[in-house]
């Protein structure tokens, strides 16, 4: 789950728009990748320990071994990934200018000296 948050940041990102990723990319994502990825390894291995017993030629002992090695390696090579390369990133995100603010409402003219009472009280609406 943490992954495909990632990728959906990772577009905002390539369209311009730097505000979520940033978050998630600080937040979530990097400690959902150096935590989180961590639960699958371990849970194949209490299913080893709990369910079969220890014994893996017991199905899918094999194939929970597998499970167990490549998590494991994979949760190693992406919390590095994450613990190298997210601080770069982050601190590119905050070295870019700010977008200029896009305004869609018309601006209001300032309130002249001799205005009435109706026209102040429609100055302070507006």
């Amino acid at each position: 789950m943490v992954s495909v948050v990632e990728l959906v940041a990772w577009v905002f990102y390539l369209f311009g728009e730097y505000a979520f990723p940033r978050f998630y990319f600080s937040t979530i994502g990097y400690w959902g990748s150096l935590v989180g990825y961590f639960f699958g390894p371990l849970f194949a291995v209490v299913h080893m320990g709990v369910t079969l017993e220890g014994i893996l030629t017991n199905f899918p002992g094999t194939w929970n071994l597998f499970l167990v090695v490549t998590g494991l390696i994979l949760w190693v090579i992406h919390g590095l990934l994450h613990i190298f390369f997210v601080p770069p990133f982050l601190a590119m995100i905050d070295s870019q200018p700010e977008k200029p603010c896009v305004c869609d409402l018309p601006e209001v003219a300032s309130m002249p000296d001799n205005a009435t009472e109706a026209e102040k009280v429609g100055y302070e609406d507006a």
